[in-house]
């Protein structure tokens, strides 16, 4: 459906916040992203891991 569904999340306290993110891309195909927040309100998209399953644990990257 070209619609992206994050299904769990894990979080990271650094400077900031990194945000690790299972999102299903399409039936049985999922992606890991590690999303950076700065305490000041920026935003980023720091990394993705492609060819992940739903049973693949979220670890950090």
């Amino acid at each position: 459906t070209g619609i992206f569904e994050p299904i769990s999340y894990k979080t990271q306290v650094v400077a900031g916040t990194n945000y690790f993110v299972k999102i299903k891309t399409a039936a049985d195909r999922y992606i890991h992203a590690r999303i950076y927040r700065h305490f000041s309100g920026s935003t980023s998209l720091s990394d993705v891991q492609t060819g992940k399953t739903l049973e693949d644990e979220i670890t950090y990257f």
